[in-house]
């Protein structure tokens, strides 16, 4: 799948219990807010950096770059709102999600500002 947020490779091993996936990410363009009620997603930098958000309970984001010095992975636990945005070019990056995606798990916010728009 490709938009002008990303390249988005899902799905590669389709033999396994969860999604692992490839993203290449736009510099500029930001994938937030969702939540899975039941997938777990984690995250790995492969190249660049990226900024994910997760919000509080108060909705209130926290930060966490993860780049190649420091590439993760980050765990997102079910419940969790939670989003991205490369900032730098090119920014890849390796997810594996469990279970496997399902779309009627996934709940979206309408696209907020960001500190970086």
């Amino acid at each position: 799948h490709a938009d002008a947020r990303r390249l988005f490779l899902g799905d590669i091993f389709d033999t396994l219990d969860g999604d692992v996936n490839l993203v290449r990410l736009y510099p500029g363009a930001v994938c937030a807010w969702h939540r899975h009620q039941h997938q777990t997603d984690h995250l790995f930098c492969v190249t660049g950096a990226v900024r994910v958000g997760t919000l509080d309970d108060t909705g209130a984001p926290i930060w966490e770059v993860l780049d190649e010095r420091h590439p993760g992975p980050l765990t997102i636990p079910p419940g969790t709102w939670h989003g991205y945005g490369a900032l730098t070019e090119p920014c890849v990056l390796l997810q594996y999600n469990t279970p496997k995606y399902n779309p009627d798990d996934e709940e979206r916010q309408p696209r907020k500002k960001l500190p970086w728009d």
